[in-house]
C-alpha cells in the first residue's frame, strides 16, 4: 500500500484555485462556449420582443413582467417561441456536454504538466487526447444517474418509501399524520437525491483524474479504483469538493444579490445598468468555470498523494497520439498547431 506523500503548507483547496486562475486558456474556453449557446438561444427571443412590441407598447411598459393582456394577446406567438427556444436549449443541451467532455480533458492535461508554457497547446491537445475515454465515462455516469433516480423516483419505490420510512398505510400520502410530514418526507428525498449526485460527479472527477495520471485505457477500471479511493479516504478526497463548493455558492449568492439590486433600478434607465448587469453575468460565468478547473486540480493534487502515476510518459514532451506524428512541446520549439 502506497503511502501519502508530503503536501504542500498550503490547504489543497487554496492551491487548486491558484493553479485553476493560472490556466487563462481553460476557463476562457468554458466561458465562450457558455456566451456562445446563450447568445445562440437568446437572440431569437430578442428579435421575437423586438418586432412583437415596437411601436405598440411605451418604453418600459413590459419591462419587468408581462400582463395578462400581453400574454392573452400573442399567446399564439409566444407558445410557439417557446417550442423553438426549448427544442434549441436541448440541443445545447447536447453540445454543452461535448464541450465539457472536451474541457476536462483539457483542464487535466494542463494541471498535469507543471510547465505553463504552451498552455494553449497542452490544452486542446489534452481535450482531444483523453476524449473518447472521458465520453464513454460521460455514458456511464449518464447511467449510474438514471438508475439512481429511477431507484428514488420510481411509483414503486416512493411507496415503499412512504410506507417503510414515513410509516403511512399503504404509502399513500393522502394517509400521513400531517401536511408537514408529507414535505419534510420531499425534502429528505431530494437531499437524498442531490447528495447521490453530488457524490457521483466527485466519483466522476476523481475517474478522469485517474485515467490521466496512469494513462489507463479503462474507464472501468479507473472508476473502481476511483470509488475504491473515495472509500478509503473519504475524508481527504472529499473536503476540499465540500470546501470548492461552498465558496462557490458564497459567491454566486452574492453576485446574484448586486444583480438584483442593478436589476431593481432599470425603471429609471441607463444603459450602464444593462452593460454592469452582462458584466456581473460573465464574471459569474467565468469563476464557476475558475471553480470546476480547482475541483480538477484539487483531484489532481489529492489523487497524487495516493495514486501512483506510470512511470513515463512516453509523450510528456510531446503533442501527437502514438503510431502518429510527434511534435515536441516546449517555449523555444519551432512547431505549431492550428485549431
Amino acid at each position: 500500500m502506497s503511502q501519502p506523500k508530503k503536501r504542500s503548507s498550503s490547504p489543497v483547496f487554496v492551491a487548486a484555485l491558484n493553479a485553476a486562475l493560472r490556466r487563462p486558456i481553460a476557463w476562457m474556453f468554458g466561458f465562450a462556449g457558455v456566451t456562445g449557446m446563450a447568445l445562440v438561444a437568446s437572440l431569437p427571443v430578442y428579435r421575437w420582443f423586438a418586432d412583437t412590441t415596437a411601436n405598440h407598447y411605451a418604453p418600459g411598459d413590459q419591462l419587468h413582467h408581462l400582463d395578462r393582456n400581453f400574454r392573452t394577446d400573442h399567446a399564439e406567438g409566444l407558445a410557439q417561441l417557446l417550442r423553438t427556444v426549448g427544442t434549441s436549449a436541448d440541443w445545447m443541451m447536447v453540445l454543452a456536454v461535448l464541450l465539457g467532455i472536451f474541457s476536462a480533458g483539457g483542464w487535466l492535461r494542463t494541471l498535469v504538466d507543471p510547465r505553463t508554457h504552451a498552455a494553449r497547446r497542452l490544452f486542446f491537445a489534452g481535450g482531444a487526447r483523453y476524449y473518447w475515454r472521458f465520453a464513454r465515462l460521460a455514458v456511464l455516469v449518464i447511467l449510474v444517474l438514471g438508475v439512481l433516480g429511477t431507484l428514488l423516483r420510481h411509483p414503486d419505490s416512493l411507496s415503499w418509501q412512504n410506507e417503510v420510512l414515513a410509516g403511512w398505510p399503504q404509502g399513500r400520502t393522502e394517509r400521513a399524520t400531517s401536511e408537514l410530514s408529507v414535505v419534510w418526507m420531499d425534502w429528505i428525498r431530494n437531499g437524498v437525491h442531490l447528495l447521490l449526485f453530488s457524490l457521483v460527479t466527485v466519483w466522476a472527477t476523481y475517474t478522469r483524474t485517474r485515467i490521466v495520471l496512469q494513462n489507463s485505457g479503462s474507464v472501468v477500471v479507473s472508476g473502481f479504483s476511483s470509488l475504491w479511493l473515495l472509500l478509503r479516504h473519504p475524508i481527504a478526497t472529499l473536503r476540499p469538493f465540500l470546501i470548492l463548493t461552498m465558496l462557490e455558492l458564497v459567491l454566486l449568492q452574492a453576485g446574484g444579490g448586486i444583480g438584483r439590486l442593478v436589476q431593481g433600478g432599470l425603471e429609471s434607465g441607463g444603459m450602464w445598468r444593462v452593460t454592469l448587469l452582462f458584466a456581473i453575468g460573465g464574471v459569474l460565468i467565468v469563476a464557476r468555470e475558475i471553480f470546476d478547473g480547482a475541483r480538477y486540480a484539487a483531484s489532481v493534487a489529492v489523487s497524487r498523494s495516493f495514486v501512483r502515476p506510470i512511470a513515463i510518459d512516453p509523450w510528456s514532451d510531446r503533442i501527437g497520439g502514438p503510431g502518429g506524428p510527434q511534435y515536441p512541446v516546449g517555449p523555444d520549439d519551432d512547431y505549431s498547431i492550428a485549431v
